[in-house]
């Protein structure tokens, strides 16, 4: 019981970091990295079950309450769909190198953000470039995070 709570705690530590997270700037472009996703991604290899998958949902409803109404569930849908890729991730640590569950890793980071942003920008005039290179600054900013924390947290023991 004192493990769930403990886990509960964290999990709104981390939302919260996330809704006051500040924005940043580049190239003229302001975004906020996905703190919560990067906290998914070390539940999936911490974990390794089936439930990352739920709690990718959980995750992502109180995000979109917590920053978007307008697209309610696309956090949430996103959240899971990289909970599954996560979690089928986790079940190949022993035959990849770690170079290629990096690669795979970027690959989930990269599809999560283009679900995202396709269906976030599709209602206004936005070039698919502009699309491209805001998921592309998205992917790599929360994969430097979790390589950061990875490195430096667990010793490079989660991939």
């Amino acid at each position: 019981m004192n493990r769930i709570l403990v886990r509960i705690v964290i999990t709104f530590l981390v939302i919260l970091c996330q809704a006051y997270f500040p924005q940043i700037t580049i190239f003229n472009t302001n975004f906020t990295p996905d703190i919560l996703l990067v906290f998914l991604t070390i539940i999936a290899f911490s974990w390794g079950n089936v439930q990352v998958i739920f709690i990718g949902f959980i995750i992502g409803l109180c995000q979109d309450f917590s920053t978007q109404v307008d697209l309610l569930g696309m956090f949430a849908f996103a959240k899971s769909i990289s909970g599954y890729g996560l979690l089928t991730l986790t079940g190949y640590s022993k035959i990849w190198s770690s170079i290629v569950r990096y690669s795979v890793l970027l690959g989930i980071y990269f599809i999560h953000f283009l679900i995202y942003f396709y269906v976030a920008l599709s209602n206004i005039s936005t070039s698919f470039s502009v699309i491209f290179s805001l998921v592309c600054i998205q992917s790599i900013s929360t994969f430097v995070i979790f390589w950061i924390i990875n490195k430096f947290l667990f010793n490079s023991k989660l991939i």
